[in-house]
């Protein structure tokens, strides 16, 4: 019998590795991204679902695309 095993890879960094800059890519982008919908309802996330999870600052800062 034949298992499927996932291989896993840990990356370990040093401290001199370790990113201190990142660039946002999506700004390059000229469409915008589809919406995320939870697969089970495919309906557009709300503020409301998210609260629970997330800090307010956060959700609206992605809820404003």
């Amino acid at each position: 019998m034949q298992e499927d095993v996932m291989r896993q890879t840990k990356i370990v960094l040093s401290d001199k590795e370790i990113p201190t800059k990142w660039y946002n890519i999506m700004a390059e982008h000229a469409e915008q991204a589809e919406a995320a919908a939870p697969p089970g309802t495919k309906q557009l996330w709300v503020p409301t679902i998210l609260k629970p999870i997330f800090p307010m600052d956060l959700i609206l800062q992605e809820c404003e695309r």
